[in-house]
């Protein structure tokens, strides 16, 4: 009870620090950059919110196979090599991004294409990591991070407005340099259970199959009603260009923090019940 009360503590601060910083962006960055600058910078946080989708469900199957365990418990050389196996592709992924993205004309949709591609195996990473944490009851070690991210966020775009940078590609690289630090402080925390092994075999790669099998359900279940909105997003990108697509992503932002905010009870409670006897 002690470790839930623990868990449910840290997961609500790094949702009200994301719902604040939610407000943050919504309510400053649009006044101070303008509406074509802010449009880009939507753009970019349209991009990343799809990102998870690359992992194919990966992610998703650490949570479902091991949430429940404890960190004693696990299969330490098993996760190693799922995890290195996941850093690769995420990496391979990126430098196609990276490749692709010197063929786009618009120089500030080629931006945005290089930071997605930086920020991808970032979020990736992270989320993999994250979710372990989250499987095995350590919700606060990855609540931490979140907080960090969002704290670094904050504090780089104020430093920005402070000294009147209005080049939204700043903003991004701060977003991208944020997940960064976050990223590396999961990692240092959870050394021994993430950590690097490419002594990988064929039945390794059996296991990922297994494992994103059962994940890619549970991922689309998750990021379907955002498919279905990012959809519509698109198209007003694509129809009425880059700002009618600020102003829209303007008007629904706010409504997805406080989702995502519901949401964050569901990720305390599930490890729980499953060490229910």
């Amino acid at each position: 009870m002690e470790n839930f009360k623990k868990n449910s503590i840290y997961a609500i601060s790094s949702q009200l620090s994301g719902l604040f910083l939610s407000f943050f962006i919504a309510l400053i960055i649009p006044k101070f950059l303008g509406v074509i600058e802010f449009s880009y910078w939507q753009l970019f946080l349209f991009y990343v919110n799809y990102l998870g989708l690359l992992h194919f469900g990966l992610n998703d199957g650490i949570y479902l196979k091991y949430g429940g365990q404890r960190r004693e418990e696990l299969p330490l050389q098993q996760l190693a090599k799922q995890f290195t196996i996941l850093t690769i592709s995420q990496f391979f992924i990126m430098i196609i991004v990276l490749l692709l993205s010197f063929f786009i004309e618009n120089a500030q949709r080629k931006t945005i294409w290089i930071a997605v591609a930086l920020y991808l195996p970032l979020v990736n990473i992270n989320g993999f990591i994250g979710y372990l944490l989250q499987s095995i009851n350590e919700i606060y070690l990855y609540s931490i991070s979140v907080i960090i991210d969002k704290i670094i966020i904050i504090v780089g775009v104020l430093s920005l407005i402070f000294f009147n940078y209005r080049d939204f590609a700043i903003y991004i690289y701060v977003y991208v340099f944020s997940k960064l630090i976050s990223t590396l402080y999961l990692y240092n925390r959870s050394r021994k259970v993430t950590r690097f092994n490419f002594n990988i075999h064929l039945s390794d790669w059996k296991e990922t199959k297994i494992l994103i099998s059962s994940g890619i359900k549970l991922m689309f279940a998750n990021i379907m009603g955002t498919l279905i909105l990012g959809l519509n997003r698109k198209l007003v990108d694509i129809f009425w260009g880059i700002e009618a697509f600020g102003r829209f992503s303007f008007a629904i932002s706010l409504t997805n923090f406080f989702l995502l905010f519901i949401s964050q009870v569901s990720i305390v409670i599930f490890p729980a019940l499953r060490r229910i006897n």
